[in-house]
């Protein structure tokens, strides 16, 4: 409700853009509910490599919308602005940004520290190899010295793509032509610190790419 507000008293939007925005909110509501933006595949049907997230905004939206508010924000979640991602991620963007913000009472380390505990964890080591079997997958990983070998129901490789292909280069084929397509983002994070706070409470300020195309995101870290 407070964000459905602050929309709608902004001066930074006219009020022409707000009504289209809204119109077409209304049209595409119910394909956002259906998102779980924990969960992007099971929506792939919603996704167009040949239709832009810029394209579909100004479809539903119109151009001022899609430059000053949907660009902005797909830069926050996605790393790029709208012309550069499908539309599936600026879907997944909207959702997110239509719940509220929750956190985890102790801090977010609770979690992984209380799954850890429970499991047999080896660290300094790399893993060279996964290799499908029968049973499961054989995994082959070294300490600098010696290499070792371990057996598993199922794994989960959390790496960057080209690591990730390395290990197991059967993903290569699984990708199909992303592994061939994909580019890493290059982004330059500079943290300045000054004397006195700011007077906005925001934590981030989202920057839309007609107004400077080299400066992805502000972030007001005393506001986090």
């Amino acid at each position: 409700t407070q964000n459905a507000l602050s929309m709608i008293t902004t001066g930074a939007l006219s009020w022409r853009a707000k009504f289209k925005f809204l119109l077409g909110y209304l049209r595409i509501a119910n394909i956002i509910k259906g998102i779980d933006n924990f969960a992007l595949v099971e929506s792939a049907r919603l996704d167009s490599a040949d239709t832009t997230a810029q394209q579909f905004s100004e479809k539903y939206f119109g151009r001022e919308i899609t430059d000053y508010l949907i660009d902005p924000l797909t830069r926050l979640v996605a790393g790029s602005g709208a012309r550069h991602i499908t539309p599936l991620s600026f879907l997944g963007g909207l959702k997110a940004w239509s719940m509220p913000l929750v956190n985890v009472l102790g801090g977010l380390d609770v979690v992984p520290k209380k799954i850890a505990s429970q499991l047999n964890i080896i660290y300094n080591a790399d893993v060279t190899q996964v290799n499908e079997s029968k049973s499961g997958v054989d995994i082959v990983y070294c300490d600098g010295e010696n290499e070792y070998q371990l057996s598993a129901d199922v794994c989960v490789i959390g790496a960057m793509y080209h690591t990730a292909e390395a290990i197991y280069p059967e993903l290569k084929s699984i990708a199909g032509a992303f592994s061939e397509n994909y580019e890493n983002v290059k982004l330059i994070s500079i943290t300045l610190g000054y004397r006195c706070a700011t007077r906005s409470r925001a934590y981030a300020i989202q920057v839309p790419t007609v107004e400077l195309a080299d400066i992805l995101l502000i972030f007001l870290q005393h506001n986090k």
